[in-house]
Formats: C-alpha cells, sequence, structure tokens
C-alpha cells in the first residue's frame, strides 16, 4: 500500500508550503514511478492520504500527531510512504532517526520527494541524518529569533503576547499598553 504524509506548522503558514503543493508533488513522484516503470508496489491503487495540520514537528514527535499516529499504526512491511520533503515529516533529529530505523526495521520504505534520499543504502542513511541534524539546527534558529524578539518587545512594552488579527496593527498608543 501507498500512503503520503503531508504537514504544516501552523494556520499563517499554509500559503508557504501549502498541503495542496505537498499533495500534488507526492502524485507526481508516485506518477513518475509507474509511468517509468520502477517498481513502487500498489502504486496501482490511490495512495492513503494523511496530514497534520497546524501541528509542529519540532515540538510534536511524529507518533504523537494525529495523522501521523494513525498512519505509523497502519503501515506493514511492504508499504511506502512518501512525503514531499523531509521537514514536513522531522525537524527533531532523535525523532526522525528512531521511525526511519524502526521503519526500516518494519520493511516500509520511505520516499521524500524533495531530497531524493534511499534511507535502505549506507549514502543514504547518512544524508537522511545530515538532512535531520539542518532541519533540528533550522527549527532551533527559528525558536532563538523569536525567544529574542519576544524578550525585546517585552522590553519595549510593545509585547501583548501574540500576532495582532490579520488586517490589524498594533499601535504605539494601543489602550492596553503598559
Amino acid at each position: 500500500m501507498i500512503y503520503t504524509y503531508v504537514r504544516y506548522s501552523h494556520r499563517n503558514q499554509r500559503d508557504k508550503v501549502t498541503e495542496d503543493l505537498q499533495a500534488s508533488g507526492c502524485q507526481k513522484y508516485i506518477d513518475l514511478h509507474t509511468t517509468e516503470g520502477l517498481k513502487l508496489h500498489g502504486a496501482e491503487q490511490h495512495p492513503e492520504y494523511f496530514a497534520d495540520r497546524a501541528v509542529s514537528a519540532w515540538t510534536v514527535r511524529f507518533t504523537d500527531r494525529v495523522a501521523g499516529g494513525d498512519l505509523d499504526g497502519m503501515m506493514v512491511e511492504g508499504d511506502h510512504l512518501i512525503v514531499y520533503c523531509l521537514d514536513r515529516a522531522f525537524r527533531n533529529v532523535a525523532d526522525g532517526a528512531q521511525m526511519m530505523a524502526e521503519w526500516v526495521k518494519r520493511g516500509i520504505t520511505v520516499h521524500f520527494v524533495l531530497d531524493m534520499i534511499d534511507a535502505s543504502t549506507d549514502s543514504g542513511w547518512l544524508a537522511l541524518h545530515i538532512k535531520l541534524l539542518f532541519a533540528e539546527y533550522e527549527s532551533r534558529i527559528k525558536s532563538t529569533r523569536i525567544t529574542n524578539g519576544i524578550a525585546r518587545r517585552k522590553e519595549n512594552g510593545e509585547y501583548r503576547g501574540g500576532n495582532a488579527r490579520p488586517f490589524y496593527r498594533w499601535s504605539s498608543n494601543h489602550p492596553n499598553k503598559h
């Protein structure tokens, strides 16, 4: 059986790496592998589709996400998992390395469309772990920048506990300014 997995971190991200873009990229990958005569067992069927919406891969382990947990529970030996990009599934080295090792042991083949990584080879295993390190590093950098930005806004009395609603802007003469 073929499964596809897509994810975006928060509702504001839908426009950047959209669910549709990820899903269509996975489908094109499946179509390419069936028309080129490559063996992708189960490609004659429509893939099962799993999506985690507005959930972080940095703070929430794959199996602790709703769709991720359901997907992991369904996959068996001989199945294929198609993911648009590695960082859509994992942004944490420990989670990614553990899941990949478990899936390989269970006989599940994972395909990362953009990354073109074959984790069943030694060089693919290395590339996977390097990509996982960079995905986690990027998340750590973003987290540090956000934390520093919030601290700076708090010092200046500008922090209000979140983002302004769409089409609104915080004003320095806001009545709730401390």
